[in-house]
């Protein structure tokens, strides 16, 4: 059985039951000594959780920081990198469910930047040329353990995609449910009353007024 790139990167998204990352991330610049022996220049490792997507040629890696020197030093790296690309910089994620017997390694990075969401947190997106993409795994590979783990995964996110969506529905039906009787409200017909208007008394109950010009009288 042979690994599927598509497998591996579902057991490193995410996070695991107990709120961890399903994944342990670390970003590395070698280069080369002068015995020509690989020397790491820069290595920052890190445990948040990672949003990962494939498409094509292209791999992205986003992921979520609080604001602060974690975040500032891994952007440097990368950005430092494509200014000039000396070395080679690899990102390695390693999936725990694994028990650390696969890597992942992106190689050639296209691609970085980041914005800020709420609440402190910047989100750094990182892009890899996908054809340069490299597993690596111990000889003692499970292969039937890993297919049983990401179709675990698969139904998992599957069911926690399905209590999202139940949840939106109810929260759908009471928004609409309020909204009708708001606007059942609003079709009612309200009678605009002036109680600063004096009353006519034409239209007393009780009082008949006659022709003032045959009798003289106001009323009989």
């Amino acid at each position: 059985m042979e690994l599927i790139l598509e497998d591996i990167l579902a057991l490193c998204a995410g996070k695991q039951e107990d709120g961890t990352a399903m994944a342990g991330s670390s970003i590395s610049v070698f280069g080369v000594a002068f015995n020509k022996t690989p020397l790491i220049k820069q290595e920052i490792t890190f445990t948040q959780s990672l949003e990962i997507h494939a498409a094509g040629g292209c791999i992205t890696v986003s992921i979520d920081f609080k604001k602060g020197p974690e975040f500032y030093r891994t952007a440097k790296i990368c950005m430092d990198w494509l200014k000039n690309p000396k070395g080679t910089l690899i990102y390695t994620m390693i999936p725990m469910v694994l028990e650390c017997k696969i890597s992942v390694l992106l190689q050639n990075l296209v691609y970085c930047d980041f914005y800020e969401k709420k609440n402190g947190v910047v989100r750094l997106i990182l892009a890899f040329d996908n054809n340069e993409t490299r597993l690596f795994g111990s000889d003692n590979i499970d292969y039937e353990n890993i297919k049983s783990l990401v179709d675990s995964e698969f139904k998992q996110k599957q069911q926690d995609l399905d209590d999202d969506l139940e949840r939106y529905l109810e929260e759908k039906a009471k928004y609409e449910n309020e909204l009708f009787k708001i606007n059942a409200l609003g079709d009612m017909d309200i009678l605009d009353i002036d109680e600063t208007e004096e009353e006519d008394p034409h239209n007393r109950p009780g009082v008949k007024f006659g022709d003032e010009e045959e009798d003289g009288e106001g009323y009989e």
